[in-house]
């Protein structure tokens, strides 16, 4: 089978500007994604499709900038909303909220790029979740050597919207694991996150072993709210945010400064 030329594959979010219709096209392709429990109820990506996609990212020199993702959503979209994440070091941690379109569009359109993307029904690349943020500098090598083959592999394996491309953080460089907390998703050191009675891995980069879990999903049998709930105007701040997580038991407190330091000694 026959790659497409370079030429042939515009992207949004990715080689191509973000336009509304692609915004709503992101709105609705998230809705369609199995939520998180569905998933959780299937086998994991198989060992052999993972060293395929993470060999081929290795081989290309592309290991720390992507990675693969295990498609999936916690809900179903407010109307005509999409997800946008953003990282932050103090604490470190990831917030993606469900932001409505009309508040995107008065957005700075070129500070935000395409972070999980995957085969549309159409059999095109697009992207579902955003992430604020400029887009890595190695972009055109990405999508000149990557993509053609990328998409061969999943149409070679019929794995439609199964599996997804992930454009990695520079802010991350350890495993995060994903709490959901009312109407958003959050990412922290999943050294402190709570373990439930269910997890998933849902995140794998390139390693010399072939492949290493990056990201999971840490939950319950409950599952989400069928509709995400519109987060409204007010939200609690990150740091708000981070002790609400501790005071209900998700995540752990932050060592003090010294005491991380101690340990190192020790």
């Amino acid at each position: 089978m026959a790659f497409m030329p370079q030429g042939c594959i515009k992207v949004p979010g990715l080689n191509q500007r973000i336009t509304d219709p692609d915004l709503t096209k992101s709105f609705e392709f998230y809705n369609k994604l199995p939520e998180i429990l569905e998933v959780f109820k299937r086998p994991q990506l198989s060992k052999i499709v993972l060293n395929k996609f993470c060999g081929l990212i290795r081989e290309l020199g592309l290991d720390g900038h992507v990675g693969v993702h295990e498609s999936h959503s916690h809900g179903t979209l407010a109307d005509n909303h999409v997800m946008i994440g953003e990282d932050f070091e103090k604490p470190l941690c990831r917030r993606i909220q469900q932001v409505p379109l009309s508040k995107v569009a008065n957005m700075d359109l070129s500070n935000i790029y395409g972070r999980l993307f995957a085969l549309d029904d159409d059999g095109l690349f697009h992207p579902y979740e955003y992430q604020r943020g400029t887009i890595p500098e190695n972009i055109q090598e990405l999508v000149s050597k990557l993509i053609p083959r990328y998409i061969h592999l999943v149409k070679t394996h019929n794995l439609g919207s199964t599996i997804s491309l992930e454009i990695l953080s520079k802010t991350f460089s350890q495993p995060m694991s994903e709490i959901v907390w009312q109407s958003e998703v959050t990412l922290w050191e999943s050294k402190r996150v709570m373990q439930r009675n269910l997890t998933r891995s849902t995140g794998f980069i390139a390693s010399h072993e072939g492949y290493a879990c990056s990201s999971n999903w840490v939950g319950t049998e409950k599952g989400h709210a069928e509709v995400i709930p519109d987060p409204g105007s007010k939200l609690p701040d990150l740091y708000e945010l981070e002790n609400q997580l501790v005071l209900e038991g998700s995540l752990r407190p932050r060592e003090p400064p010294g005491q991380r330091h101690l340990k190192s000694l020790l």
